[in-house]
């Protein structure tokens, strides 16, 4: 395969799955409003989206350059004539570019799924008696 070949067939991976990535950022959106019962989509949904969007966006650039780098690994050193060559300084520019991309929006979305998580608070009670030692039960009004 011709290296420029390879970058149109990079960048037209990355589009296809990139267009999933919005139809599923989409379910999840449409999923987190049935959720909170608001039927109008706001400022704070189209937020929701965009995080959605970022987390399986970056997604989709760590699959692309995990097997753009699987085929670079296992086709050149597999190779006993020459039909692969490593990537050009451009390309490979470009590779090391969708990777921080990837990083990139994996932060946004742990900064996401962080702040969610701080924000709910959530209290549980152990209704289970002590298992051990034995209490002789008290009769009469706690009052």
């Amino acid at each position: 395969m011709d290296t420029s070949e390879a970058q149109v067939q990079t960048d037209i991976a990355l589009g296809v799955l990139g267009g999933l990535s919005v139809l599923y950022s989409l379910l999840k959106t449409a999923s987190w409003k049935r959720r909170v019962a608001s039927p109008l989509i706001d400022l704070e949904t189209i937020l929701k989206f965009l995080l959605f969007y970022a987390g399986d966006l970056g997604n989709v650039f760590f699959a692309v350059t995990f097997g753009t780098g699987l085929y670079w690994l296992i086709f050149f050193k597999g190779q006993q004539f020459v039909s692969v060559l490593l990537p050009l300084p451009e390309q490979e520019e470009r590779f090391v570019t969708y990777v921080g991309c990837a990083f990139g929006l994996k932060a946004v979305q742990f900064l996401h799924k962080l702040i969610n998580q701080i924000s709910i608070d959530i209290f549980f009670i152990d209704w289970e008696r002590p298992k051990g030692k034995e209490f002789k039960s008290v009769e009469g009004s706690a009052f």
